[in-house]
Formats: structure tokens, sequence, C-alpha cells
């Protein structure tokens, strides 16, 4: 090029996350778009096919784009290299861009937040792989743009052929970067909303009646040099139950119906089947297979040029689909020579799925792994594609939304790779065509899952416990990598109580010292101005990790709990604790509260005012538990009831009643002796949004206590003091005692003038 227009950076194929966003940001200042090429390849472009893809993405506003272009070859020809089109289900970390992708700056350098899909996901090895999904889920696949045009010359690094390509994801020496990889995928799911928790349906064994109880299903044609090996495999199994083999010759011209003829004469257990129809492709073969009547419980498969490990995998795959009621078991297979022998990488067993994301992660990737192995009804009820290339693929992907997968690690399946096998040297268009055919099958799945999402998402019981499977898990990982976390949330299991009755109301005393730092606080103005405040993102501590809950708001595992799920919800820009205030989009606090109920059905929000428990007065949070994983009698409402000081309890069927109802209790409770502040009346507040899959409504549950006092006369550091600072777990029945003398001489007289000095007792009102 005479003149670059738009700059080229070379990187590597493996560039984390932030080095490729730190080689953008430090071209942001003079580019709107960056030509990122792989330092592997040679790139030649010229300046008017630079300007092409300039002009195709400013004109169309594209985040990616990429071009066919030709291959330069040893002896200097050159060969055309087409790409495929981008579709939604584009989603495989291999997808062939080319070594040239231009993309749009503005689009990826946004404001710093914690929030949301500001920024492509995390990554040592993924930069690439993420960056481009982020630009799908924020701008959606429409930005992604291939331009069916040969723009520029590149040299060819790895001219492996396609059969030796396909298992490079495989390879246990790419291992970690796969794990990362689905790492990456799952946060695009959730992005997305396609991410599904794991799918518990499962088969009854013994449904319907089958003339034996599997089948060894071997579509064939044209395989006479290998088919006798596989049949003879196949019929070589030792099972304590019947089996059957049925083979189905698509039309063979070269003595395989012979050779399956002669084999099926002798050996009443092999079932020759010759298709009427001459369009039939392997699925359909195999759909012809499965709803032919002597078709077996389970449907199991065996290509025509491999064979099976030994005499033991039938009753294995038998075994696991009784044993786990899954509708369909993969296996693990070696790859080998035609004659047997190990060839790289040897073992395939995909141990990248797990029970808890393979169903997600399997959008993600080629293939499922070998042997494949079904239920036949629930196979006959979904039916099998009438392809050549992908229908086991396709397959996968329906039952492992709906049902249970299993999946078998050893190995059970000789996959023969030789010059006949069908995916052995295929040309650039042909992988083409064979990956186009694999993102449709992944787009309609897609499409497909955020409807079973969406229907997730509108049950309030699955809902539940798939939000608390996420914040489970990131608590989890929390106290992974936060010593002090771990070692708060540990301490709880061993937490000392003592229950008192307090006018027919049960108050439970706690002893947590890690609790000391909170109601030992200093909440004055001076004290508040003299220190950094620990819930902004600046002075946090560099392992506290953020979920991502609310626009505005982010969600932390609070480092000193009160209970095994306690978290804290702050608000992203350092504002005073008040919440009878708007938000910038004129909504109220409550409603946020009532978003965050709704978010986090079956959690407990709750509120300390800044003079009612607040040990930071000085930044807007809220704080959460699942109240169904805590003490029984921390059940939110069980004690509502019973509470012997003023409160206000009300069902807010929405936002707009919830503001109403709240405007008229503070009103009221602003005339109570002591409690109006120049701030707002001192208050501690709960929302919960019940998860009844009866109520069809937004239901949430409110709970308003005024408060007469932040801390009562006795709290002090003295020998006879208490330090006790009541907030509103403390006044909802689990008074915290942070020092262990006064743990030991608390009695119910002095827990009953703690909470009358801090509330309004019903019988002084």
């Amino acid at each position: 090029m005479e003149k670059e227009i738009i700059k080229i950076v070379a990187v590597s194929p493996t560039i984390g996350t932030a080095p490729l966003m730190k080689i953008i940001e430090e071209n942001s200042n003079d580019n709107e778009f960056i030509l990122i090429s792989l330092d592997s390849h040679d790139i030649d472009i010229t300046e008017e096919a630079a300007k092409r893809m300039h002009r195709i993405a400013r004109d169309n506003d594209a985040a990616l784009v990429y071009s066919d272009y030709r291959v330069q070859n040893p002896d200097r020809t050159l060969s055309p290299h087409p790409l495929a089109p981008y579709q939604p289900g584009s989603v495989r970390d291999d997808f062939d861009f080319g070594p040239l992708i231009l993309v749009n700056i503005p689009k990826i350098i946004v404001s710093d937040s914690s929030y949301g899909d500001t920024k492509p996901a995390d990554s040592l090895h993924s930069g690439l792989y993420a960056l481009r999904l982020y630009y799908a889920s924020k701008y959606g696949c429409a930005s992604i743009i291939h331009i069916p045009e040969y723009l520029y010359v590149s040299s060819e690094v790895d001219r492996r052929a396609s059969g030796e390509k396909q298992f490079d994801y495989v390879n246990p020496r790419n291992a970690a970067v796969q794990k990362e990889r689905e790492q990456v995928f799952t946060e695009y799911l959730h992005d997305i909303s396609a991410f599904l928790p794991p799918a518990d349906r499962l088969i009854n064994p013994d449904t319907g009646e089958f003339p034996v109880e599997a089948s060894v299903i071997i579509p064939v044609r044209d395989r006479a040099r290998t088919i006798t090996d596989a049949v003879e495999s196949a019929l070589s199994q030792e099972a304590d139950f019947d089996f059957n083999v049925i083979a189905v010759d698509n039309h063979s011209t070269d003595g395989t119906t012979d050779i399956l003829a002669g084999i099926a004469s002798k050996d009443p257990r092999v079932v020759h089947l010759i298709p009427s129809r001459d369009d039939l492709g392997i699925g359909g073969c195999w759909d012809l297979a499965i709803r032919d009547p002597r078709c077996g419980r389970f449907a199991i498969q065996l290509d025509s040029d491999d064979k099976y490990k030994d005499a033991t995998t039938l009753a294995k795959i038998v075994d696991c689909f009784r044993r786990e009621r899954c509708a369909m078991v993969i296996g693990s297979y070696e790859l080998t020579d035609f004659d047997g022998n190990p060839i790289p990488p040897g073992l395939i067993d995909h141990k990248e799925w797990t029970p808890e994301n393979g169903h997600n992660n399997a959008l993600r990737i080629n293939g499922l792994g070998a042997p494949r192995a079904f239920h036949t009804p629930v196979l006959r009820e979904i039916g099998v594609p009438n392809v050549s290339y992908g229908e086991d693929y396709a397959l996968g992907l329906r039952i492992s939304r709906e049902y249970k997968i299993g999946r078998i690690y050893e190995s059970l399946y000789l996959c023969r790779r030789w010059q006949g096998n069908s995916d052995a040297n295929l040309s650039q268009d042909r992988v083409n065509a064979n990956n186009i055919y694999k993102d449709w099958l992944r787009t309609i799945e897609i499409a497909a899952r955020k409807k079973v999402f969406s229907r997730i998402y509108n049950d309030p019981t699955l809902y539940n416990r798939e939000i608390n499977r996420k914040l489970s898990k990131f608590i989890g990982d929390q106290l992974e990598k936060w010593p002090l976390a771990a070692k708060n949330f540990n301490d709880l299991g061993h937490v000392e109580m003592k229950s008192f009755n307090i006018l027919g109301c049960e108050i439970q005393a706690r002893f947590n010292p890690a609790r000391a730092i909170s109601s030992g606080a200093k909440t004055d103005a001076a004290s508040i101005a003299a220190r950094a405040c620990f819930l902004c993102k600046e002075n946090r501590p560099e392992c506290q990790d953020v979920y991502p809950i609310l626009e505005g708001y982010s969600l932390l595992v609070n480092p000193y709990p009160l209970f095994k799920t306690h978290c804290t919800i702050v608000s992203e820009t350092h504002q005073p604790q008040r919440v009878n205030v708007s938000e910038p989009d004129g909504s109220s606090r409550y409603s946020t509260m009532f978003d965050l109920c709704c978010k986090m059905p079956g959690w407990v929000i709750f509120y300390n005012g800044p003079k009612c428990g607040a040990s930071a007065p000085d930044h807007l949070h809220f704080q959460a538990f699942n109240d169904d994983q805590e003490d029984p009698f921390l059940r939110f409402g069980r004690q509502r009831s019973n509470l012997p000081y003023q409160h206000y309890f009300f069902h807010a069927e929405d936002k707009e009643q919830l503001n109403d109802k709240m405007s008229k209790i503070l009103e009221e409770i602003s005339g109570l002796t002591e409690n109006h502040t120049e701030d707002e009346p001192k208050i501690n507040l709960f929302m919960k949004k019940s998860i009844s899959a009866g109520h069809t409504e937004e239901m949430v549950d409110v709970l308003v206590i005024p408060r007469r006092a932040h801390r009562p006369s006795c709290y002090g550091k003295g020998e006879n003091d208490f330090m006790i600072s009541p907030g509103a777990v403390d006044v909802y029945g689990s008074l915290v005692v942070s020092r262990k003398e006064d743990f030991d001489r608390l009695d119910s007289h002095k827990v009953e003038e703690i909470l009358r000095e801090t509330t309004y007792f019903t019988d002084v009102l």
C-alpha cells in the first residue's frame, strides 16, 4: 500500500482480552477503525481494498468486517479462500474470519462501568473470541459483516488437510484454552438470554415394547473394504440382553450389498435394510432404521468404517442409560489408522462436557463425541434430519436442551482415519457448506433456547432456582479467592446463639465478632469525611468482584456476613444513603428495591437508614440474603404479627402502589417523637418477592420498622457498656453481638431495653 489509510496491527491468535483492548485503546484517538491481522500470516492488501472495507463498515455502522481472500501457495500461485457468512449460530471459537478483520473502535471503547456488557469478557488467550461475541451481543449479529469479495492475499501457514484440523479443539494441549473459551461463551449466553440451567428431564427406560434391548445402527454406502469389520465388531458384543444390528445399505455399488446379504443370511441378528428411496442421507438412513419395528429400545451408532473398542461397549452404554435415565449417551473414542494403530491426538473423551454446563458449551463446539446412542422413543419423537453431515450434532443439541445426557469417558470406539473417510480432505467450499449448516443448527437452537429461557424466567419457581444457582456460584467463587471473606463466612457455622422472649416475640442474639467493624463504625460527619469510602469501586479490595444485578447497581459479597448468603448491593456512584429520593431516571428508590426483589425472588432486600444501622451512610446501598437458605425463624414474615414495636406490613402488586403506600407511611411516621430527621424519617425497610408459582402478578411483601434512635444509651466500649448497634436485621429478630463479654451478660431485660430505646414499642405510643 502506498498510503496507510487504516492502521494494521498484528496480534497473536491467542491474545488475551486485556492486551487486545490496550492495543485498540492506543489507537482510539487517531482511528475510527483498525485492521487486526494474525501475526502468523503475511497480509498484502491494496489501498482500494482497505478503503472498500472501511466504506462498508462506515456506511453500515458495522462493528466487525471480514472478507474472502486469496492464499499464496509455495509456488507463488494463488488459490481462492471463500469464507462463510456470519449468523447468530456462528458462535464456535474457531469460526473462520480469515487472518484479517476490521473492527470499529468506538463500538468497543465505552464508558467504564461494572454493569452489564460494557466490555468483552476477561481472558488470557481468548481476546478475539471475546471481542466478537461482545459485538454480537451488544450490537447484534447484523453488525458483523462478511464481504464476499477477495480483497487481499495472505500466506497460508496451516496446510494440513481438513480431516486433521477438525480435532484441534479436543487436543489435550488445548484444554486450558478451551475451558477459558467455555467461560467466555457462557457469559455470552447469559448476555443474549439463551443460557439454560441443566436439563433434568429423565426417561423411563422401560417405556414401550421392543423386540430387543439395543440395536446397533450402521448406515453404509460403498464400504466394501470396511463393512465386514464394522458388523463383526457389533456382533462380537457380550451382553446379558438381546441386541441386533441394523445395517441400512444406501444403494451401494461396490459389492457392499452382497457382503451384507451374506452376513445377514448367516446371523439372524443382522437386519439388512435397503431404502425404497434414493434420496436419503446418513440422517435419513438413521430415521429409517429407528422407525423399523425391529429396532431396539436403545439405538447405538457405529459408522461403517469404524469398530467398537472391545466386546463390552454395548453393555456399558445400556447400563448408563438405565442407571442415569438419560435420553442420550455419548462415549469416548480413539483415533487410529486403518490397521488400528493409535494416531494423534489419541483418546478423544470430550471432558469439556460437565453436567452443569455441557448442554450450553455444546453450542460452542462442532461435535459431541462418539459413539452416540439414543433412547429410541425420544429419537422417534424428535426425528433425524435427512442430511449426511451434522445430523448427530443436531440431535445432541436438541436432546440436551430438554433431557439429561450421559457421558462415558473411557474408550469405547475406534475411529479409523484413512483416505476413504468422507471428511479426510475436503475442499474449502465443502468445509464452508458443512460449517454453514452447523452454524444454522446453532442458530435455530439458540432461538429455541431463548424461548425456554423466557419460560424459565416467567416461572417464579424455576427462575428462583436459576438465580440462586448463579448467585451461589458467584459467592463461592469469591470465597475461593478472598481469604478474609472465606473465614468470616465459615465462622458463621460456629456462631453462638441464645434466644429471648420479648412480649411474645422471639429475639435471637448471635455472637459474631467479625461484625465489630460494623457495630463499632464511626458514622459522624467528621469520621466519614476522614476515611475513604469502602463501597466505592476504587477503594474496594482487589479481590472483591462484582455481579451485575441492576443498571446502576452492583452486587458484592459482604466480607462481614450475617448470613450464609449475605450480599451488599451498592450504587455505582457515590451518593448519600437515602431511600426517599428519586433515581436519575425519575423513578423512586422504592422502585429500585422492588426491581431488585423481582430480579432476586426469594431473597430479602433490606435497607438501613443513614441513622438506623448503616455503617456507610455516605454511600447508597442495600443488602440482601436468601431467606429460604437461612434459619427458619428468620423467614420473612413469620414474626411480623408478633413484633412488639410499631411496624407496617403490606403487599405491593406494582411499583405505583408501593410508592403511594410508602409516601403515606413516611408522612405518618415523620410525626413520631424523635423519628424525623433533616434527611429522611428513620426507618429500616425490608422487601421480598413471593416465589409462589400461583402468583402471576409481581407481588412484593414490604415491612417498614420506624426507628426512635440509631444506638441505645448503653452503647459504648466501656466495661459496663454494650457495643450493640441495631440495624434492620437486629430489630427484626436477630440481634448481633460482636463482643463475647456483651454476649455472656446479655439477658432479656437488656434486650428489651435496647429495643425500647431504638424502636417504638406499641405500649408507649
